[in-house]
């Protein structure tokens, strides 16, 4: 991810990088100050293989590398099961395998939040068609998200259903479903993003919230800072502690309005799609992770910043035009307002809110940013991905 790879930049920590894709479909190259492998991008398929592995210690042993760390689930946790190939040299920056393991499915990570004493949403399974006829109508609308990632084809986010027969419809159509996928009631509200880092001896350095403030295809789109209460502080240590976390990590909770409820969603054992937002709010979620593996970086600063929200301009442009050619917002927004609301506040939010993304100080890289591909990237000190590995 480019704005911890910048923040990695300011401690002065070296940057080094394997691009992961596919050379024949263009792989945008990162700024130069960025140390990029010469050779070519790695493929997808050589990840979760031996000879990926020989790659990424060859690199790392030519770069010298101190820590190494991906912002994808599965590599991560490819990485932390072969630590022993690079430690204590290279310490690779993650929970240990099992934790990422068992975090990777929904499943378990529900079970763990009501053990940690969180709020959880009625939840059902799906496996095939016909599934979920036990459901209530009067648990409609019901939100399905997938259990494990890049586990359906074709692949999806979340999906909002008024009804079963509509459900029942759409599940029918699927190539496969080789996890779970996961349903429950859907509520109107923010999200509530907790960052957070524990360290190797299980103490939490930092935790601090955020609240979406907008938010669109069911992603955080524009953040303000939030004051979390000591009964979800308490409940995000417990799961911390009962998990086995280590390093950064973000929990996904969701505040109900009609409720005046904050029920659980999900848990992100590495950094995500809101590190940008919170580090230009003031989290430095790069510092914490280097302190969690102690890793000291060479000079410290502290972060100073007076923005009070953030967002992403890429995003509110995408939303934009949608809403002009689909007439209506899309259902998982947030806040639940008119189309013509919806365009208004998003083009106030465009022309007056800060994108921590673009940066008058890397010019490249903010281009890199805007340009890329509307798929999940991400920036590591030794090793990068962008995007899922095709499994």
């Amino acid at each position: 991810m480019l704005p911890f790879a910048r923040r990695c930049r300011d401690f002065g920590v070296s940057v080094h990088l394997i691009e992961v894709g596919d050379e024949a479909k263009g792989v945008r190259r990162p700024p130069s100050w960025i140390h990029r492998d010469p050779g070519p991008a790695m493929k997808w398929s050589e990840i979760g293989t031996s000879a990926g592995i020989e790659r990424i210690q060859r690199f790392v042993a030519s770069s010298k590398a101190d820590g190494l760390i991906s912002t994808d689930e599965l590599t991560l946790n490819w990485l932390s099961s072969h630590r022993d190939l690079f430690e204590p040299r290279c310490r690779v920056m993650a929970s240990p395998a099992k934790v990422l393991e068992t975090l990777l499915s929904k499943k378990a990570q529900v079970d763990i939040a009501e053990r940690s004493g969180f709020h959880v949403l009625p939840t059902w399974y799906l496996e095939r068609a016909g599934d979920g006829a036990e459901i209530p109508d009067s648990a409609f609308p019901i939100c399905v998200r997938p259990t494990y990632p890049y586990s359906v084809t074709p692949e999806f986010k979340a999906r909002v259903f008024s009804n079963g027969l509509q459900m029942a419809s759409w599940l029918a159509d699927f190539v496969s479903i080789r996890s779970p996928l996961v349903a429950q009631p859907f509520r109107v509200g923010p999200n509530i993003i907790v960052h957070a880092a524990r360290d190797i001896e299980g103490k939490i350095l930092a935790m601090k919230a955020y609240r979406t403030v907008r938010k669109f295809g069911g992603v955080a789109q524009s953040v303000e800072g939030f004051e979390l209460s000591p009964e979800l502080q308490e409940n995000c240590r417990r799961f911390a502690a009962i998990a086995g976390l280590v390093g950064s990590f973000h929990f996904d909770l969701l505040h109900s309005e009609a409720e005046d409820r904050t029920y659980y969603l999900e848990v992100n054992p590495r950094m995500g799609g809101t590190t940008s937002k919170v580090i230009a709010l003031g989290y430095d979620e790069p510092a914490m992770s280097l302190a969690a593996f102690r890793m000291e970086p060479p000079s410290y600063d502290r972060l100073a910043t007076s923005r009070q929200r953030v967002t992403s301009k890429r995003s509110l442009a995408i939303q934009i035009i949608a809403t002009l050619r689909r007439g209506q917002p899309d259902e998982l927004r947030y806040p639940q307002e008119s189309r013509t609301a919806t365009l208004l506040n998003s083009l106030r939010e465009l022309a007056f809110v800060d994108d921590p993304g673009i940066s008058i100080n890397d010019l490249a890289g903010s281009a890199l940013r805007r340009l890329r591909p509307a798929v999940k990237s991400g920036t590591e000190s030794s090793f990068q991905e962008r995007s899922a590995p095709q499994r």
